[in-house]
């Protein structure tokens, strides 16, 4: 097999009180390649003609690994103040974390506004928060 994957995830949520609540939440991603598909350099544009509509460029002493880890951890409180009624706030942390880590990688085309050049992968991780309001309608059966 070419290719590893698997995910995992995983939540709790407390109950406070009847109308508020804590929840915890998080998932885990690993994404592999074998030797095979790494030596091939396929997904790096320069192991030949094969490869030579791909976008990512790397040296020819950096292994071509497209394997990635992709995380997330998050915690959001509800409050429901009336029947049917919901506000939420959702904080959430995603990362990803690439084999590239720290090489220099060419893009040899346009990838929406990043322009064509060299840059140095990294890991990147973000913050976002969310805030939700929610009214739900009893259906009239």
């Amino acid at each position: 097999m070419a290719l590893d994957f698997w995910s995992a995830g995983a939540g709790w949520e407390h109950f406070w009180l009847p109308n508020f609540s804590t929840a915890v939440y998080g998932t885990y991603t690993q994404v592999r390649y074998n030797d095979n598909v790494i030596n091939s350099r396929l997904f790096c544009g320069n192991a030949g003609a094969s490869a030579a509509n791909q976008n990512i460029r790397v040296g020819a002493g950096v292994d071509c690994d497209p394997g990635f880890n992709y995380w997330t951890v998050g915690m959001v409180n509800n409050w429901f103040p009336a029947p049917g009624f919901r506000l939420a706030i959702d904080v959430l942390y995603s990362r990803v974390e690439t084999a590239f880590e720290g090489q220099a990688v060419t893009l040899s085309k346009a990838a929406g506004l990043r322009p064509t050049g060299v840059y140095l992968a990294k890991d990147q991780g973000i913050v976002s928060v969310m805030f939700r309001a929610q009214r739900a309608f009893a259906s009239g059966e």
